[in-house]
């Protein structure tokens, strides 16, 4: 990398003692001033023990004729000043060396300090519930083209102690082909400041590594999500069922496998995510239990398109708004209540699209190759590679103290549309009769519009992100607007963020409330 500094009106002092002739002391100070310096070096980058190492070569200095100032000394000793300056203005290009040496403690420092954080050496513990992943992803291998530079990294995500109970992942997701050297530019011809292609593998062994820890798993309740209540659940459960108001329930998530994604070109999608082998089990306290009970327990595999983009601590951000697809692979309903089919089937439609944005949420595990005091502002991304193996993201570099100084933008709620919805409800009585009810659910859909102040359009447009409920946050993303459906009943608060292109989040975001409930029934039709 080509390194120059050119400084005007250079000065620097010199102080000399000693004696002359061994008997006079002597003792003089004064200054060496150039007009002009111009330093450049080569900065040569390189792998040494898993970590970048940097060194100068092929250093030039140029400078003006040195003006020497040294103060007047008194008497005799003026001679003296003039024939020292004399001979330092001779032996002035020894000087060069200081030169370089000054050129080694300003650049080397600032150039480490922004490619420090490229190797990865970092442990990361979830917020939720502290899990623990081991994440490392050192140089290998350095090229330079297209006026850039390029640095594999070879990457490595485990969890280091694995909690007991949480089964390892079935079979190999590996995906051959090799992950591509990027270019200068996007597919589409845009350059860019910074990008990085991961790995399918990597991925997959970091989600892999993130359900060994135990993120995966988890635990549906008020706590979790406020309306997974028998109130809540009134959109789906007939009206002569047991489970009763004063009732509470408790879900629990156990995936028997890790999640894991697919790559493939598609418009807006990044691929899919995939999760099987997950079973879900539905407890239910009752104070004349006195405990939780299980009614029933359903397996499924489940999968949703999904997108991508970075956080602004550095990790890859998988965001979930979709609706999932879902496939029931096995079901015990052989607890205190009997229940329909339905009755499953609408609790895993109702409660999965809550679990998705939140287990995307708790899913950042995969690092990217940082740099000091930046942020990669992701503009695009695409799949790469022979087998579409690689996920290539690429986007600005913004300083961090840029972000700070940058003014916030805001967001305006447009409009807000709620629609009635009509679900199915299934009943089932003592002898095994299934009678299907249709019920209208008031503000069963809501689309949310909206817009927003951007303080620096000339840059790029606004991004905005979304949670339901105080759930897990969806993806930072461009959109005008938002829509939500298979809500449960009660209140539901939905809060709108905005971001700029400079990464300035807004300071207060708004939020839109309104009242999901059941309106009536319709006829009931038997069966069997």
């Amino acid at each position: 990398m080509d390194t120059d500094i050119y400084v005007n009106n250079f000065i620097f002092g010199i102080n000399l003692n000693g004696t002359i002739g061994f008997l006079i002391p002597y003792s003089s100070g004064g200054t060496l001033q150039f007009d002009e310096v111009d330093l450049g070096t080569d900065l040569l980058l390189d792998i040494v023990d898993a970590d970048l190492d940097i060194n100068l070569s092929g250093t030039q200095i140029n400078h003006t004729y040195p003006n020497i100032d040294f103060t007047n000394t008194s008497g005799i000793l003026n001679i003296f000043d003039d024939i020292t300056s004399a001979i330092v203005a001779i032996l002035a290009p020894l000087f060069e060396n200081l030169f370089i040496d000054i050129l080694e403690q300003i650049i080397i420092p600032i150039v480490s300090d922004f490619i420090k954080d490229i190797p990865i050496t970092l442990q990361l513990v979830t917020l939720d519930d502290g899990e623990t992943l081991n994440i490392r992803a050192l140089p290998f291998f350095l090229d330079s083209k297209e006026n850039g530079v390029s640095v594999d990294l070879g990457t490595r995500i485990w969890a280091p102690e694995p909690p007991e109970g949480i089964p390892g992942a079935l079979g190999s997701l590996y995906v051959e082909g090799e992950t591509p050297t990027m270019g200068a530019t996007t597919p589409d011809g845009e350059p860019f400041h910074f990008g990085a292609s991961i790995s399918s593998n990597v991925i997959n062994q970091a989600l892999h590594a993130a359900h060994e820890a135990g993120v995966t798993t988890m635990d549906i309740s008020p706590g979790f999500y406020a309306n997974a209540t028998p109130d809540g659940i009134a959109v789906y459960t007939p009206a002569d069922s047991e489970i009763d108001s004063a009732d509470q329930i408790g879900m629990r998530i156990e995936p028997a496998s890790a999640p894991y994604i697919k790559l493939m070109p598609a418009d807006g999608a990044a691929g899919v995510f995939a999760w099987y082998d997950v079973k879900l089990t539905f407890d239910l306290y009752k104070a004349e239990w006195g405990e939780y009970r299980t009614l029933f327990g359903v397996t499924f595999n489940l999968e949703v398109p999904f997108e991508v983009n970075s956080t602004e601590d550095g990790f890859l951000s998988i965001g979930i708004e979709q609706l999932p697809i879902i496939y029931i692979t096995e079901t015990d309903a052989t607890g205190m209540i009997l229940l329909p089919p339905g009755f499953i089937n609408s609790t895993l439609d109702f409660f999965m699209p809550a679990v998705m944005p939140r287990l995307a949420e708790k899913l950042k595990v995969v690092p990217l190759p940082r740099i000091y005091e930046h942020t990669l502002y992701m503009r695009d991304f695409w799949i790469a590679g022979s087998g579409n193996n690689n996920l290539s993201l690429a986007g600005d570099l913004i300083p961090v103290s840029v972000t700070q100084a940058a003014a916030a933008p805001s967001t305006t709620v447009e409009d807000v549309v709620t629609e009635d919805v009509t679900v199915e409800v299934e009943s089932v009585n003592e002898l095994g009769v299934v009678t299907s009810n249709a019920v209208t659910v008031n503000n069963g859909e809501v689309t949310i519009d909206i817009d927003g102040l951007n303080p620096n359009p000339d840059l790029g447009f606004l991004e905005y992100r979304y949670r339901v409920d105080g759930g897990g946050w969806s993806i930072w993303k461009r959109r005008d607007e938002i829509r939500l459906s298979r809500l449960l009943a009660g209140e539901h608060n939905v809060e709108v963020c905005s971001r700029t292109p400079l990464l300035k989040r807004e300071l207060s975001c708004p939020v839109v409330t309104f009242t999901t409930e059941v309106a009536q029934e319709a006829t009931e039709e038997a069966t069997e």
